[in-house]
C-alpha cells in the first residue's frame, strides 16, 4: 500500500503501520534500551518503509520476518564486531536492529545471494543510520568487521562495479580512526555514489567544504528534515574536532543556528532537546571553545528552553562543571560565555544556580572582571524568579553590594559594575516582596541587611543617584521593601536614619531625587500604621510623611488624582 498509493491519508496510515510491523520484531526490552536506542530504532524502521522498492520489497519482507529468530545472534556479533575494535571496552547500548546487522552480514558475507538493487538499499539504511546515530562506532566496527571479514575471504573489491558496500566499509573505518581528515572525502564518495548528487547529505558535505552555505532549500525540506541535518551536524562536529577545522565548525553551527530560528513551538523544544543531550555539548566531546560557540549561536537565534525539563541533566552536567573550574580558579572566558548563553536559553532555574554559585565564592569578585560580568548577566536572568533554593547565599549577596556601592564611583566600571549594583539591589527587593516563595532566603537576607542597616542606607543612596544616570530601578524599592516585609523590626532603624540630623548629607546626596527616593518608605509605612498593631513609634518617618502630605495639598488636587 505504501508503494501503490496515492491518497496521503492512506499513505500515511500505511506507512505508520508498516513502520510499527517492523518495530514489533525488535527487542525493546524497556531495561535494556534506554530511549536514545529506541530513537534510533524507529528512525531505522523509517528508513527500511521509506526505501522499499517493488525490486526489494521481497527480500526485505523475507529479513524482517526471519530477523526476530536471530536475536541472540545480533548480539554475539556486534558484541565480536565490537571486541576486535575495542577489546578493554564494554559494548555500548546498541542502536540499531539485528534487521540491519543480518542485511550487512549478507551483503558482505554472502553477496552471491545479494541484488545489486538490494545491496544499494542496505548500503543506503546502513548510511543514514551511521550518520544519525550520536554514538555511531558500534555500528561501524560492526560494519568494519564484517569488511574485513570479507576481504580476507576476497569477496569485497573496490575496483568491481559495485562499489557501495566497499565504500560503506571504508567510511566505517573512517569513523573509528582517530585521524578524520580523510572521513568528509569518504562520506562524499559514499552518499553520491549511493543518492546521487544532489541529496541532503551531499549537500552537508559540500557545507563542510564549503561549497555552500546551508542545504535545506524548501520550507517542506526544513519540516521534513530538521532533525536529521541537527543530529548529522552535531555528528560531525564530533567528528572533525580532532584535526581542528575552526571554518567548518562555524559553518555546521551556522546550519543549526537557522535550523532553531526557523522552528517554533513543539519542534523548537524537540531540537533543542536533542542538540543539549548530544555528547558533542553534553559530554564534553566538543571543546569549551566550540560548545561555547555552539550555544551562543543558539542564543542568537532566541532560543529559549524554560519548559524543558529534558534539559535537567544537562544543566546539572554544566552546574557541576563550573562549579570545579570556579574551585580551581580556572573560569575560563569560553566558560563564561556558555554560561551566560545557557543561562538566557535555559532561564531562570539554571541561573540562580549559577549567582548562587559565584555568590559562595565572592572573595574572587573583586579582582575578576570577568566574574563579575558573569554574575551580571545571571542575575539579569534570575531577577524576577520567583523562589530560590533554601541554600541560596542571602548573607553574601547583602555584602557583595554593600561593597561595590561602597567604593568610589569613579573607579567603578560603568559597563559592569554599576548595573551589577543596581540589579543586585533589585533582586533583594524582589527576594523580600515575595517572601512567601522565598521563606528562609528572605529571612537570612533581612537579617544580613538588619545586622549592616547602618551601611545599607548610604549604599542606598548611592544607587539612586546612579540610577539617575544609569537607568531607573526595575524592581522594588529596597527600604520599601524591607519595611513590607517586616515594618516591625525594620522601621526604628530606618526612621534613625532619617533623622533630621542626618537628613541634611542625604539632600546633599540625593538632590532634587531627596522626595522621591524616600516616598515610597513613607508610604509603605503609613500603610503598616493601620495593619500592623505592635508598629514601633517613628517620629522621623511620621513627620517626613506629613511633609510630603503637605507638599502634595501644596501642588493641588491634580497630582492627588494622578496618583502622586
Amino acid at each position: 500500500i505504501v508503494l501503490s498509493s496515492t491518497s496521503k491519508s492512506v499513505y500515511d496510515l500505511a506507512r505508520k503501520l508498516a513502520i510499527d510491523l517492523i518495530l514489533r520484531t525488535v527487542p525493546t526490552d524497556a531495561k535494556e534500551v534506554d530511549g536514545e536506542s529506541r530513537h534510533c530504532l524507529a528512525y531505522e524502521a523509517s528508513l527500511w518503509v521509506d526505501g522499499a522498492s517493488v525490486e526489494t520489497l521481497e527480500d526485505l519482507h523475507a529479513l524482517v520476518t526471519t530477523s526476530s529468530q536471530h536475536a541472540v545472534q545480533h548480539v554475539l556479533s556486534v558484541s565480536r564486531a565490537w571486541s576486535a575494535q575495542f577489546p578493554s571496552t564494554a559494548v555500548p547500548q546498541l542502536c540499531f536492529s539485528g534487521i540491519l546487522s543480518a542485511a550487512i552480514a549478507g551483503i558482505y558475507l554472502e553477496p552471491s545471494g545479494i541484488s545489486l538493487d538490494f545491496n544499494n538499499f542496505v548500503c543506503g539504511v546502513a548510511t543514514k543510520s551511521l550518520l544519525y546515530h550520536r554514538t555511531p562506532q558500534t555500528l561501524a566496527s560492526f560494519i568494519k568487521y564484517c569488511g574485513n571479514v570479507a576481504t580476507n575471504n576476497g569477496g569485497i573489491d573496490g575496483d568491481g562495479g559495485n562499489r557501495c558496500h566497499y565504500r560503506l566499509a571504508q567510511y566505517a573505518s573512517s569513523v573509528l580512526y582517530e585521524e578524520k581528515s580523510h572521513a568528509l572525502g569518504a562520506l562524499d564518495a559514499l552518499v553520491t555514489g549511493l543518492f546521487g548528487e544532489d541529496n541532503l547529505h551531499s549537500k552537508l558535505c559540500q557545507v563542510e567544504t564549503g561549497s555552500i552555505k546551508y542545504p535545506l532549500e524548501s520550507a517542506s525540506e526544513v519540516s521534513d528534515f530538521s532533525a536529521v541535518v541537527v543530529r548529522q551536524c552535531l555528528n560531525r562536529l564530533s567528528s572533525i574536532r580532532s584535526h581542528s577545522n575552526p571554518s567548518c565548525r562555524e559553518r555546521l553551527h551556522f546550519v543549526i543556528q537557522r535550523i532553531l530560528a526557523n522552528a517554533s513551538g513543539w519542534d523548537r523544544e524537540v531540537l533543542l532537546g536533542d542538540i543539549f543531550k548530544h555528547p558533542y555539548v553534553l559530554d564534553g566531546c566538543g571543546s569549551i571553545d566550540e560548545v561555547a560557540d555552539l550555544v551562543s549561536s543558539l542564543r542568537a537565534a532566541g532560543s529559549t528552553a524554560e519548559a524543558d525539563t529534558s534539559l535537567d541533566d544537562f544543566a546539572k552536567i554544566w552546574v557541576q562543571k563550573f562549579a570545579d573550574a570556579l574551585s580551581t580558579n580556572q573560569v575560563c572566558n569560553s566558560m563564561a560565555t556558555l554560561i551566560s548563553s545557557l543561562a538566557s536559553i535555559i532561564g531562570s532555574s539554571f541561573s540562580s544556580q549559577v549567582v548562587a554559585l559565584i555568590l559562595k565564592n565572592s572573595e574572587r569578585l573583586a579582582s575578576s572582571e570577568l566574574l563579575r560580568s558573569l554574575l551580571l548577566t545571571t542575575l539579569t536572568s534570575a531577577r524576577n524568579a520567583h523562589s530560590f533554593d533554601m541554600s541560596f547565599p542571602a548573607s553574601e549577596l547583602v555584602q557583595i553590594w554593600i561593597n561595590l556601592a561602597s567604593s568610589n564611583n569613579s573607579i567603578k566600571d560603568e559597563r559592569v559594575d554599576i548595573p551589577l549594583q543596581l540589579v543586585l539591589e533589585e533582586v533583594m527587593g524582589n527576594i523580600l516582596i515575595r517572601s512567601e516563595g522565598n521563606g528562609t532566603v528572605a529571612d537570612k537576607l533581612a537579617t544580613g541587611l538588619l545586622s549592616n542597616i547602618e551601611e545599607a542606607l548610604p549604599c542606598y543612596a548611592d544607587s539612586v543617584v546612579l540610577s539617575k544616570d544609569h537607568g531607573d530601578l526595575q524592581g522594588p524599592n529596597l527600604l520599601a521593601a524591607m519595611m513590607e516585609y517586616d515594618c516591625v523590626r525594620f522601621a526604628a532603624p530606618i526612621s534613625a536614619l532619617f533623622a533630621p540630623a542626618k537628613q541634611p548629607l542625604l539632600k546633599l546626596q540625593l538632590g532634587e531625587q531627596w522626595f522621591a527616593a524616600i516616598a515610597p518608605v513613607l508610604l509603605t509605612y503609613a500603610k503598616q500604621m493601620s495593619r500592623v498593631s505592635d508598629l514601633p513609634d517613628c517620629p522621623s518617618l511620621c513627620e517626613l510623611a506629613w511633609q510630603g502630605v503637605e507638599a502634595v495639598l501644596t501642588e493641588g488636587p491634580s497630582h492627588i488624582e494622578e496618583g502622586n
